[in-house]
């Protein structure tokens, strides 16, 4: 439906849990903005699962996390090819362009694919943001035409990074027009250890593939 998780987020609180339990498209006009501890999860069977869908204002993300939100979101899929005539999200998963708190994000078992534009990312953060953890698991990234994962947004030389504990695991990247995992940390500081990253049993087809183009 339209607006459904939209409203079911901005009216719950601290440790609830949102089931969507019919397959299906649900489309919202704004971003679902994550501020607390939330669990999103799909109840359906794993071949038809619910469907997020975007039909706002543009260059916003579907999901965005603001300072202080620990989301954990299982067994949907986000398509981003918006309706007709509308413009394209800003990413599927992203964080608030200011963040003063840490955050957590959670992903299992979802599927990410289809934009109309370069410059678009699956999941991404933005400059100034930190989480202590982003654990993604058996989730499927595909027909992306820029970058899967985007955690790289620290583009000075003072050691500062966007997370401290990455882990990719038992995921497919196919036919992503971009680096599947993009992580950095730039300069030398002893005194920090991060970002720290384990990438298990993951599938790479035909990803950045051009001359001198990088899976990681």
């Amino acid at each position: 439906g339209y607006n459904t998780l939209l409203k079911a987020v901005a009216s719950s609180s601290a440790g609830d849990v949102i089931e969507l339990t019919a397959p299906g498209e649900y489309w919202n006009n704004a971003p679902v903005t994550i501020q607390h501890y939330l669990i999103i999860r799909a109840t359906g069977a794993s071949a038809s699962k619910p469907v997020l869908r975007y039909n706002g204002r543009g260059s916003e993300p579907m999901v965005m996390i603001a300072g202080g939100g620990h989301l954990d979101i299982s067994g949907v899929a986000f398509n981003g090819i918006p309706e007709e005539y509308l413009r394209d999200p800003k990413g599927f998963i992203s964080t608030a362009s200011t963040m003063i708190e840490d955050y957590t994000l959670s992903v299992s078992g979802c599927d990410f694919s289809s934009f109309n534009r370069s410059g678009t990312y699956a999941i991404s953060c933005n400059k100034g943001t930190f989480a202590p953890w982003i654990v993604i698991r058996d989730c499927r990234f595909f027909d992306l035409p820029w970058d899967a994962i985007v955690l790289t947004r620290e583009t000075d030389f003072y050691c500062r990074y966007n997370v401290e504990n990455l882990e990719v695991s038992n995921c497919l990247f196919a036919n992503v027009g971009g680096r599947a995992i993009d992580l950095s940390r730039l300069g030398y500081d002893d005194s920090t250890a991060g970002a720290n990253t384990k990438i298990d049993h993951c599938t790479f087809y035909n990803v950045f593939n051009r001359e001198q183009g990088t899976v990681i």
